[in-house]
């Protein structure tokens, strides 16, 4: 939509601001998605909040691409407990309280899990061959691998709960940092954590 008297584009309006409590919420929950992305080594190149409550992990896309190969195969069971990751440690400061963003984490770690069969086979015992499954074995399947990555999340948050909560500090004081910059702060506690 076009300003007509200056032909400039009209720009979203940045929302009300939001309180010291829930720009914690939202930086606890965006650094959770940021350091499990380190602890797996999941390329990206920028963590951010924004002050009506926006935030974001921008994943690299051109190194993804070479993690995505084939000796790469839990690639995409990292990037969904990475999504998971910032539903979990929102939860763990706010229980009770729901949190907008979760939505769209949880649909787009939905997708993925979908897409991840796509393209599936199973073996048939009574035919002994190979075959798609159907939709409704698909939906049991994912349902079974959500859990599971569900739970590994859980126990990931917690463990690496004093990282997230450095890297969080860092975001608000920042409001953005760059991929390498989440890396130096986060690798070096994680390597101190895994020593424990």
């Amino acid at each position: 939509m076009l300003q007509p008297e200056l032909e400039l584009k009209i720009t979203d309006a940045p929302g009300p601001a939001i309180s010291a409590a829930e720009r914690w919420s939202i930086a606890i929950h965006e650094a959770g998605h940021a350091v499990v992305c380190v602890y797996y080594e999941i390329p990206f190149t920028r963590l951010y909040i924004q002050p009506n409550g926006n935030g974001g992990v921008m994943l690299d896309r051109e190194k993804e691409r070479l993690l995505q190969s084939p000796p790469r195969v839990r690639y995409a069971s990292k990037l969904i407990v990475s999504g998971y990751a910032g539903i979990v440690g929102h939860r763990k400061i706010n229980p009770s309280v729901p949190f907008a963003g979760a939505k769209y984490d949880h649909d787009h770690v939905s997708g993925l899990l979908w897409y991840d069969f796509k393209y599936e086979r199973i073996f048939d015992k009574t035919t002994g061959s190979f075959r798609s499954p159907t939709e409704a074995e698909v939906e049991v399947i994912v349902n079974r691998r959500a859990r599971r990555l569900w739970r590994i999340t859980r126990r990931l948050v917690h463990k690496l709960y004093p990282v997230i909560v450095a890297v969080a500090r860092v975001l608000i004081e920042r409001k953005r940092m760059t991929g390498d910059e989440v890396v130096a702060i986060a690798g070096p506690l994680i390597a101190a954590n895994a020593t424990q």
